[in-house]
This record gives structure tokens, C-alpha cells and sequence, in this order.
């Protein structure tokens, strides 16, 4: 996938965790194992059948979810959450040239807390996902994968030398 399109964010299934770093490692942005999602079923109609709630059921599986998941956060809806609400968060990946503004700069000095924009993970070629602190210099052809709502995202874009 990374060749055909280097910026696009790849989520992966797989049967269990015992892959996760693997895939993590080669450039999966998010790795959701079937055992997973099947224990938050059966939890589901569990808590459902002793009487819980249905909107404190799908609280606490939206929270197990967006624990698990960290690159998904806020994409799980529940019971109160307005469908067609556009203020929600998203996702981007903001792949870095050589003509940007961020590139030979440190993570620090891009201030990406103060637009309200997290940086979900930083992939680099080659290296596929980084571990990445506020002195992680940024470079030509890394790929940035940030959250926040569109408005913020937009600003993101445009400090960042879009």
C-alpha cells in the first residue's frame, strides 16, 4: 500500500495481537485484532442481558475502543452522538516535501497543541512508524498523521507550509 500511496493512513485486521508490533512497525497505522472485537461483542450482549443500560453499554465500549484503537479516538459513536454532526474530529496524513515550512525543524516548534491538532504518528520511508519527541526533526517525505477537527486540521496545513 505504502508504495501505491505513501500517505494514505493503512488499517489492518488480524486474527490476534500477536502481530501487532510487526505490522505497526511495518507501517500500519492502526492494527485491530478479530479477538478484539469479538470479546467486545460477547461483552456487549452480556452486559445488555444482566440489564445495563443499552447507552451505558456503548459508553464503555466507545471508552474500551478509543483506549485500544489510539489512531481512531473519537470515531466511535454512541448512543447520544449526533450523526450528522460535521464538528466532529478526523483524521489526515500530511505527507512533507522538501518545499514545507516544518521540514528541518524540530516537532517542538510547530505548535501543534496550540492549533488543537495531535499528531497520531510520524512515519518516515524506510523506517516505516517512528517514535517521535517534541526534538524529532521533521524531513523531506515524512508522512504526518494528524487528528483534529477540520478547522484545525486546515490550519495545521497551512503553518506547516502547505
Amino acid at each position: 500500500m505504502h508504495r501505491l500511496k505513501p500517505d494514505a493512513p493503512v488499517i489492518v485486521r488480524t486474527v490476534d495481537d500477536n502481530d501487532i508490533d510487526r505490522l505497526r512497525d511495518a507501517g500500519a497505522s492502526e492494527v485491530v485484532p478479530e479477538v478484539m472485537e469479538g470479546a467486545l461483542m460477547l461483552g456487549t450482549q452480556t452486559m445488555l442481558m444482566v440489564g445495563v443500560p443499552l447507552a451505558r453499554v456503548l459508553k464503555r465500549i466507545r471508552q474500551t475502543r478509543e483506549a485500544r484503537y489510539g489512531t481512531m479516538r473519537g470515531y466511535f459513536r454512541g448512543l447520544t452522538d449526533d450523526e450528522e454532526s460535521e464538528g466532529g474530529e478526523r483524521l489526515i496524513s500530511l505527507p512533507l516535501s522538501a518545499h514545507h515550512g516544518a521540514v528541518g525543524r524540530p516537532l517542538s516548534e510547530l505548535r501543534l497543541e496550540e492549533l488543537r491538532v495531535t499528531l497520531v504518528s510520524l512515519r518516515r520511508p524506510g523506517s516505516g512508524r517512528i517514535e517521535h519527541d517534541a526534538a524529532t526533526l521533521m524531513q523531506a517525505g515524512d508522512i504526518l498523521l494528524l487528528r483534529g477537527t477540520a478547522e484545525a486540521l486546515a490550519a495545521a496545513e497551512l503553518k506547516l507550509g502547505t
